[in-house]
């Protein structure tokens, strides 16, 4: 004891004997340092709270300047068009929603609507600007009222923890405590150089018998000089042992004790409120020293533990991920979560939610429907993930079935409200939540969706399809069972991104039996290329209606795969005349294979006669004309008539061009006239019908005498005597022009071949014989005969006959 301290007793007893009672002048000054800092605390936790008051209003000013804002720009977007948003409706999209894909890079592509679009597309430089203009516009109006407000609470909140740091020395020095001292000077002095304080109280009562005990002093100590005791080190006169404790030392971790808290939980009245909230105030924030303790107390005292969440989850938000998500056991964990579901209101939890902490915990628990806290709490809990607007991810479909009766009401919500993401797991967790099996369905595809009685899970879908289509149709753990009925209903669908339907054709494996049930001509060339198509005339011819003979359709026709079985299809006659215009663009197309063609029997069943071939090649009129795949017509030939291969068409079909000849704009020339009589093709009679129509111009025998005279002379046909006179006078011509350079056997043989009777010319031995007198052969031309050998000498014998001798030479073949 300090000698002043000392003196003081000794000249004022009577004052220390009366605070050792707790009454007295020296008690009243120590006491009136609490009254006084619990009336300036009220002053300023009042003014606190009003300007916290403030703070809020303002902040709702600003979440409806928030609603305006987003209602100015989803109505900026409407007028583009737009009624959703990478994939949210403009009845739940936020602000914070606009922002983040503002913030997207400007190449990055958002599903708009139902197509997948650029965000500068969406979010054009004008727009952008308009959105700016508005937003400054708000912040400028609220900025400087809400900083001045937010400043004012900043400094009253220092104001209020420096209140509570004051000694009674610190009060009386700066005259916040108005006090008569009188006579009492020397009390005075020792207040205010800090020899008496709030703790003499209590160093005198150690002094007193039945205060507390040497424990417990040794606990007091331990707290004041920032010392560690075990948790669970015993206590008893726990609002004695916090009365003797400074309120500053209470702020510190040392004050944390099993038995402590438990009395302080259990009997609030019993403590100082301020030295209470001190305590408390440990919980604000949860470091790993806190997080055993808390460990601890659940152990000791479940009870208390429960309450003591309760009220310190009210000034720390983040309490629930502390406790919910930390390094401890599942049991311990899961045991918070149910007090804090147990105890927490609605808004309290919804409180807690920092960062979606409770969300995410819920949402990490597959069995969370069959937790005892949810299934005694279904109203709270559906409540909560309705607040929330919680979307499950993964729940257990076997929790689902045992628990059937008491979770009820909860799966008819997240089933009714779509309060589920739209994936594998909880399309089989709904889908068997409908269905009255003891057993567990896995891999609900699409068709077993369409084919159910779940009308709010297909609505759901439908207008979500892009979602399920790319994240779960698409997935390559899909199971493939789907009805081909329902494959074609999404390849129709225009609600379907293109992309999606593309990634259909290319991933799935399934065959369109009639390819006319398809009315989405965008994804028809994926369908053919993908041969997602039965092999078949009609769905070919269907094609070509839609998308003309391209590059795909030619590739397929190409291949030899699906040639093979075109091959065999047959066309129903009543249905062949629809295919003209394919057929014709298949024939007239060069980089369909000859290969193809030769095999398309069944396609070109009836010849065709009425198509324009003058761009065909000479190859492919030819192959046409031997496939009998066209026909003799004027519609075919009058355009090909110039091309070298269109005798074959003639020589094919002669009795129909001699039958109607004078149909035909072009004349033959002299190859082709040529061609039709050396045919092998063509009777002699066919022969001799040609030749006795053919006009002068075209028999051209001035020029052409040699080759239709081997087929005319000597034959005797009565329709073409007028023929063989003209060709025999023609090579009598060339005899007599020519005869002396030409050799004995040359003539012997020219004249053999001219007529019957004059074949003896050309007889080895010698003798003589007869022949009819004409105008060709007179009697000069016998004289050159002579002359040159050939004949020996002539006898006329009357105005008919002439007998010739001839001598004997050798004959020429």
């Amino acid at each position: 004891m300090c000698p002043l301290l000392y003196t003081n007793t000794n000249i004022y007893p009577i004052d220390f004997l009366n605070l050792t009672n707790q009454e007295g002048f020296l008690y009243e000054i120590i006491n009136n340092k609490k009254n006084y800092i619990q009336i300036e605390l009220e002053k300023i936790n009042s003014k606190i709270e009003e300007i916290e008051n403030k703070i809020g209003d303002l902040n709702n000013k600003i979440t409806q300047d928030d609603d305006d804002l987003l209602s100015f720009i989803l109505g900026l977007l409407a007028r583009k068009g737009y009624s959703r948003i990478d994939n949210k409706d403009f009845h739940n999209i936020s602000l914070d929603d606009i922002k983040n894909i503002m913030n997207k890079e400007e190449n990055d592509r958002i599903l708009a609507n139902s197509y997948y679009e650029y965000v500068y597309d969406i979010f054009t430089d004008e727009i952008k600007s308009k959105i700016l203009e508005k937003e400054n516009l708000i912040k400028n109006n609220e900025f400087s009222e809400k900083n001045k407000l937010t400043k004012e609470l900043l400094n009253l909140k220092h104001k209020r923890k420096i209140l509570l740091e004051k000694t009674l020395s610190d009060l009386i020095l700066d005259s916040s405590i108005n006090i008569d001292f009188g006579k009492n000077k020397l009390i005075k002095v020792l207040l205010m150089k800090g020899y008496i304080n709030e703790r003499y109280t209590n160093y005198i009562s150690y002094f007193r018998e039945g205060e507390i005990s040497f424990k417990e002093l040794e606990f007091i100590q331990s707290v004041i000089s920032k010392t560690f005791m075990p948790i669970n080190y015993e206590l008893n006169n726990i609002d004695k042992i916090i009365k003797r404790i400074d309120i500053k030392d209470l702020s510190d971790e040392y004050i944390l004790n099993l038995y402590l808290i438990v009395d302080l939980i259990l009997d609030e009245t019993k403590f100082d409120s301020l030295k209470y909230d001190k305590i408390l105030s440990q919980f604000n924030e949860i470091n790993y020293f806190k997080l055993n303790f808390l460990e601890r107390l659940s152990e000791f005292n479940l009870e208390v533990y429960g309450m003591l969440i309760k009220k310190i989850s009210i000034n720390n938000k983040n309490l629930f991920k502390e406790l919910c998500f930390n390094n401890k056991t599942n049991d311990f964990i899961n045991l918070n979560f149910k007090i804090f579901i147990n105890q927490l209101s609605i808004d309290e939890l919804i409180n807690q939610n920092i960062n979606s902490s409770v969300e995410k915990f819920i949402l990490s628990k597959e069995n969370i429907l069959s937790f005892d806290s949810i299934r005694s709490n279904k109203d709270k809990f559906i409540n909560l993930i309705h607040e929330l607007d919680i979307k499950f991810n993964n729940l257990n479909p076997i929790v689902s079935k045992l628990y059937s009766t008491d979770i009820k009401d909860i799966n008819f919500m997240i089933y009714n409200k779509n309060m589920y993401e739209i994936n594998q797991s909880m399309i089989d967790y709904i889908y068997n939540y409908n269905t009255n099996t003891n057993f567990i369905l896995k891999n609900i595809s699409y068709s077993m969706i369409k084919d159910s009685k779940n009308d709010n899970m297909k609505n759901y879908i439908d207008s979500n399809i892009n979602f399920y289509i790319k994240n779960v149709f698409l997935n390559k753990n899909y199971v493939d069972n789907d009805k081909i009925e329902y494959i074609i209903e999404l390849l129709n669908s225009e609600n379907l991104n293109k992309e999606l339907q593309l990634k259909i054709i290319q991933q799935k494996i399934f065959n369109i039996n009639m390819l006319s049930e398809i009315t989405n001509n965008n994804i028809l060339d994926q369908i053919l290329i993908n041969n997602r198509i039965n092999i078949s005339w009609s769905n070919l011819n269907f094609y070509f209606n839609k998308k003309g003979l391209n590059d795909y359709l030619i590739s397929y026709l190409n291949s030899e795969y699906n040639v093979e079985i075109l091959k065999d299809k047959i066309i129903p006659e009543e249905v062949i005349d629809s295919y003209f215009d394919f057929k014709c663009k298949i024939i007239l197309e060069q980089k369909i294979d000859d290969k193809s063609i030769e095999k398309f029997k069944n396609l070109f069943n009836e010849p065709l006669g009425n198509i324009n071939l003058s761009n065909i090649s000479n190859e492919r009129l030819l192959l046409l004309i031997q496939l009998k795949i066209i026909e003799l017509t004027p519609s075919i030939y009058n355009p090909i008539s110039k091309k070298s291969n269109s005798i074959v068409l003639i020589e094919q079909n002669i009795d129909k061009y001699m039958d109607s000849r004078e149909e035909y704009e072009y004349f033959l020339d002299d190859s082709e006239v040529k061609y039709i009589l050396k045919s092998k093709n063509i009777s002699s009679e066919q022969k001799s019908r040609f030749l006795s129509i053919l006009d002068n111009d075209e028999l051209n025998l001035s020029k052409n005498y040699k080759f239709i005279g081997d087929f005319v002379l000597k034959k005797n046909i009565t329709e073409l005597s007028e023929i063989e006179e003209e060709i025999i006078e023609l090579y009598f011509e060339e005899l007599k022009e020519n005869i002396n350079t030409m050799s004995l056997a040359e003539i012997k043989l020219t004249l053999s071949k001219l007529k019957v009777q004059y074949e003896g010319f050309n007889i080895l031995k010698s003798g003589s014989f007869k022949i009819n007198i004409d105008d060709n052969l007179d009697k000069d031309f016998l004289d050159t005969l002579k002359i040159k050998g050939v004949i020996s000498s002539f006898t006329f014998l009357n105005d008919y006959e002439v007998k010739i001798n001839r001598k004997q030479n050798k004959k020429l073949n």
